[in-house]
């Protein structure tokens, strides 16, 4: 059986709450058809897609980079304790 990373909700709301902080409006794709139909772009259409990866693909380690690189910025300001992080990075 392959093992998949599964990150704690804690750890993905910490994530996302951090983005949202600095800027990232998570929900900008969904919103940007309408913005198209809005500005006269009326023949566009959209989809959406999911992503699942196992445990040693590239986008787990990708997911990993980003975590790691916002350590400090999810932890300092309280978004999820030290010891929930690291729990869920050895997953």
């Amino acid at each position: 059986m392959r093992r998949f990373l599964i990150t704690s909700s804690i750890l993905r709301v910490a994530f996302s709450e951090h983005l949202a902080d600095g800027g990232v409006q998570r929900r900008f794709g969904s919103l940007l058809l309408n913005l198209f139909r809005k500005y006269g772009l009326v023949e566009v259409s959209a989809e959406a897609a999911m992503s699942m990866w196992q445990c040693s693909s590239v986008g787990v380690s990708l997911m990993r980079a980003n975590y790691e690189q916002a350590r400090l910025q999810i932890i300092a300001p309280g978004y999820i304790p030290e010891q929930e992080f690291d729990k869920d990075m050895q997953g």
